[in-house]
């Protein structure tokens, strides 16, 4: 998706000189693969959402502190599976938009730069 270059032997640029390659494809591939993470987590997320409702509680001892422990790891407070999950899916659009952009501009670097040359050479 992303290679760093070492250029060495280039004379004009000084001693050496690096550069970054990107492949729009790969990028493309890298934001379809993350959108299907996106989509599997928002499932769990709605999963969460129906699950999280309060169960009837037991006659057992233990029955309030795991009520209270399920109830917070399962629930909207912090800590829990859906704050958590939410969380990951702000994350990953982030990381999508990010990728997204850095596609569009790389693909159009190479269109104006293509451009520019085009228009000398035809000089």
């Amino acid at each position: 998706m992303v290679r760093w270059v070492k250029m060495t032997g280039m004379e004009d640029a000084g001693d050496e000189a690096d550069r970054i390659e990107l492949d729009p494809g790969e990028l493309n591939w890298a934001e379809q693969e993350l959108a299907a993470r996106y989509d599997e987590l928002a499932g769990y997320l709605s999963s969460a959402r129906e699950l999280g409702g309060g169960l009837q509680d037991g006659t057992s001892p233990v029955t309030r502190p795991m009520g209270r422990a399920f109830g917070l790891r399962g629930g909207v407070g912090m800590g829990g599976v859906q704050v958590a999950l939410q969380g990951y899916l702000t994350e990953l659009a982030a990381l999508r938009e990010a990728i997204r952009q850095v596609r569009e501009s790389h693909v159009n670097n190479e269109q104006q730069t293509a451009g520019v040359m085009r228009s000398q050479y035809e000089e």
